[in-house]
């Protein structure tokens, strides 16, 4: 399995430590849960679009001050853009975490750069599109 860490494809911040993929069979989406354990991410397709699942608990990013992008229920619904952004406030990812849902944060692929940590240490840049290619 793949290690990985991920940036903010505007200003090369940080925004995640290293991550160990997760195969998808693995994830169950359970309700009222974090769909993702810690530490982990999986690469989701929805309607031709990749995105990177992880954890939503990732102390490197930080709230949109558009309080709105988090409306829900009794969490983030997630259906009013993104609402996590890196250090420098550029918009990277999309928490998902109402009532109804599981817990998780899409990661825009369009929006951040995705480094393979390699088994000897060396990074390198993956060569994810946001785009599935058909």
């Amino acid at each position: 399995m793949r290690t990985i860490i991920i940036y903010c494809k505007k200003c090369n911040k940080r925004i995640t430590d290293e991550l160990v993929e997760i195969d998808k069979s693995e994830i169950t989406f359970p309700d009222f849960t974090d769909a993702i354990p810690e530490g982990r991410f999986t690469i989701f397709k929805e309607r031709d679009i990749l995105s990177l699942l992880v954890n939503k608990n990732q102390p490197l990013l930080k709230d949109h001050t558009d309080s709105h992008r988090f409306t829900g229920c009794c969490g983030s619904s997630g259906i009013y853009g993104m609402n996590k952004v890196c250090a420098n406030t550029h918009e990277v990812a999309t928490e998902i975490s109402d009532c109804c849902t599981s817990h998780y944060l899409s990661v825009s692929l369009k929006n951040t750069i995705v480094k393979i940590v390699n088994e000897d240490g060396s990074i390198q840049q993956a060569d994810y599109k946001f785009y599935a290619i058909k």
